[in-house]
């Protein structure tokens, strides 16, 4: 048996993947689609951290606002009160 895009090859012919199988059995499909969507929702957890980073790069261009913002207000101070 080859297994080569989306039909299997054996030694009596062609048949194509999967398709008529699950036509036949709608209770098959539900299951095949439900185990697809929990798959998708472990790799999403495990290898997507684009939300994880968005938050951090936001907190630190927070924090690099505030020590800009504190670094000019002390530094306005010195030229107002020690000219």
């Amino acid at each position: 048996m080859f297994i080569t895009g989306k039909n299997i090859r054996t030694q009596t012919g062609n048949h194509t993947c999967c398709s008529h199988w699950l036509s036949k059995d709608s209770k098959l499909n539900d299951i095949m689609t439900e185990l697809s969507r929990e798959i998708g929702e472990i790799w999403s957890r495990l290898f997507d951290h684009r939300p994880f980073l968005n938050g951090e790069i936001k907190f630190m261009l927070k924090e690099f606002e505030v020590c800009i913002r504190e670094a000019w207000r002390s530094r306005s101070r010195e030229l107002v009160f020690y000219p």
